[in-house]
């Protein structure tokens, strides 16, 4: 199992793009879900499971929609 609540939060654009540390974004290379940008908090509350469940849909929408513009599709 992959965990990164011990790591720094993967910072992303508005389109769910990864920022390099140099706050640019890495071409190609999308995250998605509550880890991404940190919006999950420390201690995982069963209260916010539906808004990371909504999170997750909406924010792997918004990296499909961003991708398939740049494909062309």
């Amino acid at each position: 199992t992959l965990s990164l609540h011990d790591a720094l939060p993967i910072c992303v654009t508005p389109e769910m793009r990864v920022r390099d540390r140099q706050d640019r974004p890495i071409p190609g290379l999308y995250a998605v879900g509550s880890l991404a940008d940190g919006v999950e908090p420390d201690v995982y509350d069963w209260k916010l499971c539906s808004f990371a469940f909504g999170f997750a849909i909406n924010s792997g929408r918004m990296a499909a929609d961003h991708a398939a513009d740049r494909m062309g599709l």
